[in-house]
């Protein structure tokens, strides 16, 4: 008697379920819409890249449309195999400000992208250096590990404006490397001196006996 053999089916990529119809895409949305959609999206973090640089329009204007066609323009320029078809929705994160100054041109407000697939996600943020200036690509992280990031970055611009070469800096989770060797860690926004580089706090005593009472 033949045995009968059972095909496994072949595992898919997962796919987003996307939190707004297309539809909502031609659409200006008010800020209760903005903050809402923003929490949906940043329900499952895998699915999202956040774009920084790309200038605002003005309050009133079909911003939606227009910040789509920019994303599409700087992720097709990373030429990392995710079309126009895989972004679902981007929102704005934070509350729009009238520009005032040329500081405030120069800060717009950074964009959730929301996509397809998580391995779209990945695609784009391995491409994330070959990104044209001067916009910026980084992963959506969580409030807690975004304040990890901004202590270790401050603590980078220090050694960097020190004189330490800034190719020889890494950061790894919420660990900062220099030439490989640890240098410290953060812990939300204190940053944690290595134990080799802490400094001795008798220099003098070092090498040397103790001296007699």
């Amino acid at each position: 008697m033949m045995k009968s053999t059972t095909t496994q089916p072949t595992p898919t990529p997962k796919s987003n379920p996307g939190p707004e119809s297309s539809n909502s895409l031609n659409q200006t949305p008010t800020s209760h819409q903005t903050r809402s959609r923003a929490a949906k999206i940043s329900h499952d973090r895998q699915f999202n890249v956040v774009l920084y640089g790309i200038a605002e329009c003005a309050q009133g204007t079909n911003r939606k449309t227009r910040d789509i066609s920019k994303v599409e323009e700087v992720i097709g320029a990373l030429n990392c195999g995710v079309n126009n078809h895989s972004i679902r929705d981007c929102v704005r994160l934070g509350k729009y400000r009238t520009p005032n100054t040329s500081t405030d041109l120069k800060k717009p407000r950074p964009l959730l992208v929301n996509l397809s697939r998580v391995t779209d996600a990945q695609q784009i943020l391995t491409k994330k250096g070959a990104v044209p200036k001067p916009y910026i690509i980084k992963p959506d992280l969580s409030k807690e590990k975004r304040l990890i990031e901004a202590t270790l970055l401050k603590e980078r611009w220090t050694l960097i404006q020190t004189g330490t070469d800034r190719s020889s800096i890494k950061i790894r989770d919420s660990k900062l490397f220099v030439s490989n060797t640890l240098y410290g860690s953060a812990s939300g926004s204190a940053f944690t001196p290595s134990v080799s580089r802490l400094p001795n706090p008798n220099p003098e005593s070092e090498g040397s006996p103790p001296s007699s009472p």
